[in-house]
């Protein structure tokens, strides 16, 4: 009977896989991002594609969690889900190289800056049409709403830059890759 080999990393190179995880979600937690989406995104950065119960065998967390989590990466295009042909099983992936993570990730951004505008857009309206009647404050949240929606043009053209940005990098550092 072969042993069945639990992880690709064993030994010492096991401890450097672990340093690398713990610093991505050290360094999210003070964002304050999800430990779990962080781990489970950098174990796909290390390992490619990863079944649910290898990020369970990875993670040491619950297969729900991680089913959870998946999904909700996955709905938002982060991940991509593939069946694995003749089984039940789905494996998990970044979903191309980190070009294509970077351009998706950037994507979600602006999708994200389009709905806080908007938000931000109807309820500078609201608080418009009911200015006479509201006295006082008014004037200080219409100016704080009305900065808020200036940093977000600002940031919706950073970030229309970014792709651009990145592929210019990439040719540059790595000018024999296919972008």
């Amino acid at each position: 009977m072969t042993r069945k080999k639990k992880h690709i990393f064993e030994g010492e190179l096991r401890e450097y896989e672990k340093k690398i995880i713990n610093f991505f979600v050290e360094m999210s937690e003070s964002k304050g991002q999800a430990p779990i989406f962080t781990t489970i995104a950098a174990y796909l950065l290390i390992h490619g594609d990863l079944t649910q119960a290898q990020l369970k065998e990875l993670t040491g967390v619950s297969i729900g969690s991680i089913s959870t989590t998946l999904n909700a990466m996955a709905s938002i295009g982060y991940i991509e889900k593939k069946l694995i042909k003749g089984t039940h099983t789905f494996k998990y992936s970044l979903g191309g190289d980190l070009f294509q993570v970077a351009s998706r990730t950037t994507m979600l951004k602006l999708e994200i800056n389009e709905e806080t505008t908007n938000f931000f857009r109807e309820k500078m309206k609201e608080l418009n049409e009911k200015g006479n009647q509201i006295k006082k404050g008014y004037e200080i949240l219409s100016e704080r709403i009305q900065g808020m929606m200036d940093f977000l043009k600002i940031h919706r053209k950073f970030i229309d830059k970014v792709p651009e940005l990145i592929e210019n990098i990439m040719k540059e550092e790595a000018p024999n890759r296919a972008i």
